[in-house]
């Protein structure tokens, strides 16, 4: 069996998702990582999510296919596309792997016949604003079809294991914990400044729930006025969080992008001073990680997705600050950690590893249903594999070896 491939051979899977790029965030980057080491490892992936403005409605890109889907609702945040979950009900896939639980097609993926559905819920457990922890009062009742349908849930972190089964406790025996991926950036610079140094950084989608206003405030309360701070993201708070950057009159030290690309994204982390999270919830903290792997200082809000991050990245969860932390208390952590020399580089599991293990998680669930069938003398539960992919191109095996240490993520437990 070649490197990567699963027991059954190639597979044909769609991973879905309500945002994907040019969309930022964490699960639109554990998505995508996860297309492309599948895709180098022979495997046929189609990523399904909604298009908005001018990204193409079906795009090839590293080895897999992005189709996007028109939505009949005008937020972003909120997308809902029949078309897509027509396709979930219509294309063949040997197995459909569906990502967060807060959107529509998580609901849509679990009333499709594909034979194996696996989920990564990326899960808060509820909304952040009043209007969004009202929905999923109601979210809630809905989406117990997909949970009951799932052959296995996959939690990015041991706290998001313990808050799905906290409110589902029916899945506990099918949940497995594998952790996100960090590449950790080459180290030396390998391009100009993007902004001037020295500078806090932060990347998040601009929500409330992220507290980056606190941040801000911080700025603003530093005892070094050379301080500047890069905020890369975007999201609905960034009206407000300009506007409380003048207020404070730091606006000229506070920089906004979100339009960074891969090269110069590592370049941020690495010349970062230090970076802040100050976020409420987390399934798990990936800009956190890649800091740490940057070898960047962090100041961390003290939430369970962040003390598994410290953990993984071999550091005591020590020192991370409370959910109410002030400006005045996020400054003084920033002038301590500006007389300090930059921390060891963290070593996380590489994406290649994170997706073996998806891969391992996939090969269980296949064989479990093949044994039950072979038990009761009938044929397994569920729609009979493609005969026919959803396209007909052919993909070649272009796995490349893996230099991480590790041949399994770690993390990974079940």
């Amino acid at each position: 069996m070649a490197e990567g491939t699963t027991a059954g051979g190639r597979l044909v899977v769609a991973l879905v998702s309500p945002h994907f790029r040019p969309h930022i965030g964490g699960v639109e980057v554990h998505v995508e990582k996860l297309a492309q080491h599948m895709a180098a490892r022979g495997h046929q992936v189609d990523v399904l999510t909604h298009g908005f403005g001018d990204a193409p409605m079906v795009e090839d890109a590293d080895g897999y296919t992005v189709r996007r889907f028109g939505s009949l609702t005008p937020s972003q945040a909120y997308p809902w596309s029949p078309a897509l979950g027509h396709h979930l009900r219509t294309a063949r896939y040997d197995v459909v792997h569906a990502h967060n639980y807060h959107g529509v097609p998580f609901l849509q993926a679990g009333r499709c016949p594909s034979p194996y559905l696996v989920v990564t819920p990326h899960y808060h457990g509820g909304g952040h604003t009043g209007m969004a922890r009202a929905a999923h009062r109601l979210w809630r009742p809905l989406c117990r079809s997909t949970w009951r349908r799932a052959d296995a849930v996959i939690a990015v972190s041991e706290a998001e294991r313990a808050l799905i089964t906290r409110h589902v406790p029916e899945v506990d025996g099918r949940v497995r914990v594998i952790g996100n991926g960090v590449d950790t950036p080459p180290a030396g610079r390998t391009g100009p400044p993007l902004i001037p140094a020295p500078y806090v950084l932060v990347v998040a989608r601009l929500e409330p729930y992220k507290q980056i206003g606190v941040v801000l405030e911080a700025l603003a309360a530093c005892r070094h006025p050379e301080l500047h701070l890069l905020v890369v993201g975007k999201g609905p708070e960034f009206s407000a969080l300009r506007s409380r950057a003048g207020e404070l009159g730091v606006a000229p030290r506070v920089w906004f992008r979100s339009d960074l690309d891969g090269t110069e994204m590592a370049s941020a982390y690495r010349e970062a001073t230090c970076y802040v999270t100050m976020s409420r919830r987390e399934a798990f903290g990936l800009t956190l990680a890649e800091a740490m792997a940057a070898g960047v200082h962090v100041i961390a809000s003290d939430i369970p997705a962040h003390q598994d991050v410290l953990r993984l990245g071999g550091r005591e969860p020590t020192g991370l600050l409370p959910l109410d932390a002030t400006g005045d208390r996020v400054a003084e952590e920033i002038d301590r950690l500006l007389a300090e020399p930059p921390p060891p580089r963290a070593a996380y599991a590489s994406w290649a590893s994170v997706t073996r293990a998806v891969l391992a998680v996939y090969d269980e669930v296949r064989g479990r249903r093949r044994a039950q069938g072979s038990a009761s003398g009938r044929p397994a539960p569920g729609r009979p594999a493609p005969d026919r992919p959803v396209s007909d191109r052919s993909v070649p095996d272009r796995s490349v070896p893996d230099r991480s240490a590790s041949e399994t993520a770690p993390g990974v437990s079940g």
